[in-house]
Formats: C-alpha cells, sequence, structure tokens
C-alpha cells in the first residue's frame, strides 16, 4: 500500500508511466489529497478513475459513463479535495483507475480512501 503521510494534505505519487504494485491509501478525514508527477517524456493526458457505483470521489472530477477523469497539466495530475459525498465506511472505498496516455492506457491498482 501507498499510504498518504498522516501528517501530508497529498500523498505523492513518483513520477512514473508504469503500473505500480501498490494501491494509494489516502483518508477524508484527514482532507488529504493525491499528486501524480509525470516524468518529463511522459504522454499521459489524464488519470481516468472508474466509478464502479460509487459516489464521485474527487470534487475536480469531470465525469461522464462512470468514468471520473482528472486532467494533467504541466507534467502533474491532481485529484484535489475528496468529495463531500464521500462516506468511507470503516475498510474505506476502492477506485481502480488508469493512466490515458496518447496512444495508449496504463493501469495501477487503484485507490482507496478510508475515512
Amino acid at each position: 500500500m501507498r499510504y498518504c503521510d498522516k501528517t501530508a494534505g497529498v500523498a505523492l505519487v513518483s513520477p512514473t508511466d508504469a503500473v505500480s504494485p501498490d494501491p494509494i491509501v489516502i483518508s477524508k478525514e484527514l482532507h488529504q489529497e493525491i499528486l501524480w508527477k509525470l516524468p518529463a517524456e511522459s504522454t499521459i493526458r489524464y488519470v481516468a478513475i472508474s466509478l464502479g457505483g460509487n459516489p464521485v470521489p474527487f470534487e475536480g472530477c469531470e465525469t461522464t459513463e462512470g468514468v471520473c477523469r482528472i486532467a494533467c497539466e504541466g507534467r502533474l495530475c491532481s485529484s484535489g479535495p475528496i468529495s463531500p459525498s464521500v462516506m468511507p465506511p470503516s475498510g474505506g472505498i476502492y477506485y481502480a483507475y488508469v493512466f490515458q496516455h496518447s496512444d495508449a492506457t496504463s493501469s495501477d491498482p487503484g485507490i482507496r480512501i478510508d475515512p
């Protein structure tokens, strides 16, 4: 698991275009966000989060057809604040996501939002 430091407001995901073996875990109670830092040569355009029947996870999501999209700009993709409609149970809410490249898609295991 990639946990956000309890004293940090942002979970920084290191520069990569590759699939990670661990999900990202953040806390709503601690007002944590995710910041994906992309390598200089990255072709990632956005992060696509599958809702899977769950509420929209982040306030800044552009949502269509069950997918929340977070645009990437200047080698950064920022989740923004967790949506007020997200009420995670004690085990958290899990969301699968993929990186959308200009010519392909790669996926990480997911994001878990804990209380």
